[in-house]
């Protein structure tokens, strides 16, 4: 004799079952998604700034990226990115007014960047990290972070936070740092520096542009 349909009993084992595979199975798909945005995010961030740097070059002729780069050609630089993007803010001469830092003043901004961005391995806050971002602040239509540096390192490095003030804000997840280079006319990632899970360094994550453009699994191994 044949039953027709299950008992409660079974009824309530399978939907047992199928909630623990769901508590497994959601969270890693969760994180892989998280993974996907942020490489997306990445991409799209690096190849429109990078191919804004290119047609500089080309109609300008240079842009600041020397060795011992001062203050006026660090003003020079805003006003260009903001001829060649579309709505771009120029936060830096405004008391930092981008996302989250609406009241701040210029010297609140290291403060804020302190404590609002981690290293890679998310271990540390940025107490030495902001010293690569804290000479000019600026704000896309789409809501990414460009910012730029010449006072800690010999070149002018230009940094991106891919989707502005929104977590995770660390380096090597959302935020990247890079090199602005004159003779390869374009953004180049930094090749010394730290980009590993596993250790704890205070610019652990300065260098983490360069495996995100090189390793194709990337993202999806980020701690």
């Amino acid at each position: 004799m044949h039953r027709k349909g299950f008992t409660l009993a079974e009824t309530l084992i399978t939907l047992g079952i199928i909630g623990v595979v769901a508590a497994l199975t959601i969270p890693t798909l969760a994180k892989h998604y998280q993974h996907k945005v942020l490489e997306t995010s990445f991409k799209k961030g690096y190849s429109s700034l990078n191919q804004v740097i290119i047609q500089m070059l080309a109609e300008e002729g240079s842009t600041p990226h020397t060795h011992n780069m001062s203050v006026s050609s660090r003003l020079t630089f805003r006003p260009l990115l903001q001829k060649y993007y579309k709505k771009l803010v120029d936060c830096s001469e405004s008391i930092w007014k981008c996302g989250d830092v609406n009241n701040a003043t210029a010297g609140d901004f290291n403060n804020w960047a302190k404590k609002t961005y981690k290293t890679f391995d998310k271990t540390k806050d940025f107490s030495q990290g902001y010293t690569y971002i804290d000479d000019g602040m600026l704000l896309t239509m789409d809501g990414m972070l460009i910012y730029i540096d010449n006072s800690n390192y010999p070149s002018f490095l230009v940094s991106i936070d891919t989707n502005g003030t929104k977590a995770p804000n660390a380096w090597g997840h959302d935020l990247f740092t890079f090199i602005l280079d004159k003779d390869a006319g374009r953004l180049l990632p930094l090749e010394d520096g730290t980009c590993d899970k596993d250790i704890p360094s205070v610019i652990n994550g300065l260098s983490c542009a360069k495996e995100a453009l090189g390793d194709s699994k990337y993202f999806d191994k980020l701690p």
